[in-house]
């Protein structure tokens, strides 16, 4: 399940998503009969995705609310999905899901009053995953990460009585400390070939390695609560931040 952000309210002079989507629905009721409201806005919100979001093979819209809630300024869900979305020049997700609950808004002012929740749950492949290491870290930083069926291996270059030599380390992944937009790797393990890695040179594996993933430069703010490993996908759950979602459309 995706988690929900804390209740939170907005009073800002624009929008952007929620709002655009809500107003729209409320507007066609007038005129566009032969039309729903929500797929009037799924199509208006879907042609804004990119910008607010960024590039993506796909996108996919449902809003969920009544016309006559529509016409309130009620929507009581938007749901967004995206396939092989560019979030930031160094991270495409494989795929990234949105889901908004208990919107309001008023309808003079298209402004969004309230959202009672807003998380994300997205997938990230191997492939896409060591692109952005070797964007974040440097091409020849020699770092690469292997997803298996339920945790993960990094391979990391480190330096032993002057010979380069590479460190195997398996484990997964959690939120960095004081910043949930970033993901270090923890290490259940790590060697040398077969012989277990001092704990001075693992340090140092973990210093060139983290954060393996790091979503502080995304347009909506993203704090992470979990990542896992299934299957050989990096699933990462959490909260996207509202405000930034609505601001600014005007």
């Amino acid at each position: 399940m995706i988690p929900k952000h804390p209740n939170t309210t907005f009073r800002s002079p624009s929008s952007r998503l929620a709002a655009l989507a809500l107003f729209c629905g409320a507007s066609c009721l007038a005129g566009c009969a032969s039309v729903s409201p929500q797929h009037i806005a799924e199509r208006k919100i879907t042609g804004a995705l990119p910008r607010i979001l960024g590039p993506a093979q796909s996108y996919d819209v449902h809003v969920t609310g009544d016309a006559f809630a529509l016409s309130r300024g009620r929507a009581k869900r938007v749901q967004i999905a995206g396939t092989q979305v560019q979030l930031t020049p160094s991270l495409t997700m494989d795929s990234l899901n949105l889901d908004a609950s208990d919107l309001s808004f008023d309808t003079q002012s298209k402004t969004l009053q309230n959202i009672g929740g807003l998380g994300f749950q997205a997938s990230l492949g191997q492939a896409s995953l060591n692109r952005h290491l070797a964007q974040t870290k440097g091409a020849d930083s020699g770092l690469q990460v292997t997803l298996r069926e339920n945790d993960m291996e990094a391979s990391v270059p480190v330096s032993v009585l002057g010979l380069r030599t590479t460190a195997r380390l398996s484990g997964g992944l959690s939120p960095h400390p004081g910043a949930a937009s970033k993901l270090d790797f923890h290490a259940d393990g790590a060697h040398l070939g077969v012989v277990p890695l001092p704990a001075a040179l693992l340090n140092v594996a973990l210093d060139r390695l983290n954060p393996v993933l790091d979503l502080s430069e995304v347009k909506i703010p993203l704090s992470v609560t979990s990542a896992t490993v299934e299957h050989g996908m990096l699933k990462v759950t959490g909260t996207a931040e509202a405000s930034h979602l609505t601001s600014g459309s005007r």
